[in-house]
């Protein structure tokens, strides 16, 4: 299991030491910092980024995202996945409280994951589903896990799970459940050459 903390997980200077104590972080070569990357089986890499260090919300700072930008070079695999809580670009209930409010260190992140090729950027703090792509890269907010729904079902209020099969060749296939396990959102993250 492997933790990405939110806004409402950061109430002191405190937090990060409690986080760090309740789960086990990887090292990231950064000290004790909440941003780490791992690999998963023979060809999938992963990267949380750190989008709410105390009295530093919404922001990575220079420091993660020259982090984020040897991490990403360095890797060599061939699925690269990022997660972090603040969806780079809100899609209803938090437009203006999430990367977006500082548009400028926003956009430097999106172009990191450009330069790279990530596959997806998984993010949650907007309680609904949504998936939109742009530039190339897919967004995917996940934040139907049990908080209260701030949108109608049609616009991807409902509690929900992903399930992402990884391929040898690099496609990644996504199904979105609803908690009765009905299929709601199904479609192909292809990874680039």
């Amino acid at each position: 299991m492997y933790i990405v903390a939110g806004n409402h997980e950061m109430k002191s200077d405190k937090s990060g030491n409690i986080i760090r104590g309740t789960f086990k972080i990887p090292e990231n070569g950064n000290g004790l910092k909440l941003f780490h990357p791992f690999d998963w089986g023979e060809n999938t890499h992963f990267v949380v980024i750190d989008t709410n260090e105390y009295n530093n919300s919404y922001k990575l700072g220079e420091t993660q995202l020259e982090w984020l930008k040897k991490d990403l070079k360095n890797t060599g695999q061939k699925i690269v996945f990022v997660f972090g809580h603040e969806p780079a670009f809100s899609y209803k209930c938090h437009i203006g409280e999430s990367l977006d409010k500082y548009p400028a260190e926003r956009d430097v992140l999106w172009d990191i994951f450009k330069e790279h090729g990530i596959d997806a950027y998984f993010c949650g703090h907007e309680h609904l589903y949504n998936m939109s792509i742009r530039e190339g890269i897919c967004q995917i907010i996940t934040g139907g896990a049990g908080a209260p729904l701030r949108v109608t079902p049609q616009e991807g209020g409902y509690y929900h799970f992903i399930i992402i099969d990884v391929k040898d060749s690099g496609k990644c296939e996504v199904t979105v459940k609803d908690i009765e396990g009905l299929v709601k959102d199904n479609f192909t993250i292809k990874n680039k050459p």
